[in-house]
């Protein structure tokens, strides 16, 4: 499984403030975009941990265009509360 952190602002000089559930529409079209982008070129002899990158690669780069200062990483940060997709806490 391909393990992400995903990190949006909640204010940006640009945008102002970006509510909550506006901003985890952005995140979820970005990687809708990006999984479509990576996912699409795949085949069945692609790694899968250089599909994974790829995703993550594409997703920051959607993501950043969509809202500025937003990252992609390879984990959350210990601080943070994990949600898996359906909104449910591992």
């Amino acid at each position: 499984m391909c393990q992400l952190g995903v990190e949006v602002p909640m204010q940006t000089a640009k945008e102002g403030p970006i509510p909550i559930a506006l901003a985890q529409r952005i995140s979820s079209d970005c990687a809708n975009l990006a999984a479509q982008t990576v996912f699409s070129a795949a085949t069945p002899v692609t790694a899968l941990g250089l599909a994974c990158e790829d995703f993550r690669n594409t997703f920051t780069l959607a993501l950043n265009g969509a809202i500025g200062g937003s990252k992609v990483s390879r984990d959350c940060r210990k601080e943070t509360t994990p949600v898996s997709p359906g909104g449910k806490t591992p």
